[in-house]
């Protein structure tokens, strides 16, 4: 119900803009037919969940697999958080950690939960940024003075490029994230 209701309020924005600027017309609808696309994911995700529960078995975390929170909020143009949120960890999971294949590529459920394999997957795409520590899934100073180096390259970090993850770090890294993976 709430999501139909958030839908709604999101098209009819989409009509009172289309008339002034068609650019943010186009943003809009891309943001609506992702949120359908991920209603219709999720449903579906939820039937089978339901299916193997009545069945009597276990379910363990599927491959890639979104949570609600995550595919609901990943997006959000408006929520950029200043430490490592259940919200940064989902960008991350869901951006950088399963783009990169050559070291290793993060293949877990993307639910905000950052673990070893978040870590790794995060890591080996860090390298592009200068990460020259082993991808051993263990955040570190080298682990962060990549995540600043490449908040800084995205033009969201202005601090000191030194390891020490501040407030400033955290915000830089999620607009950033938001910037590279998730502004459709």
């Amino acid at each position: 119900m709430v999501l139909a209701e958030r839908e709604r309020i999101t098209t009819h924005e989409v009509s009172i803009s289309s008339n002034d600027q068609p650019s943010l017309y186009r943003i809009q609808a891309r943001r609506i037919q992702m949120r359908r696309r991920k209603v219709f994911i999720s449903t579906a995700a939820t039937a089978v969940l339901g299916v193997a529960i009545a069945l009597g078995g276990a379910v363990p975390a599927q491959a890639n697999t979104w949570t609600d929170y995550c595919l609901l909020n990943v997006h959000s143009d408006d929520i950029f958080d200043t430490y490592l949120s259940t919200l940064t960890q989902c960008r991350v999971q869901g951006g950088p950690a399963l783009a990169y294949a050559n070291d290793f590529r993060y293949t877990g459920p993307v639910d905000g939960a950052m673990g070893v394999n978040s870590w790794k997957g995060f890591q080996s795409w860090l390298r592009i940024y200068g990460y020259g520590g082993p991808v051993d899934g263990i955040p570190g100073t080298n682990t962060y003075r990549a995540i600043q180096e490449y908040a800084r390259q995205t033009g969201f970090y202005s601090g000191p490029v030194d390891g020490v993850m501040g407030p400033n770090s955290w915000w830089g890294l999620t607009r950033s994230l938001h910037a590279t993976f998730y502004n459709q």
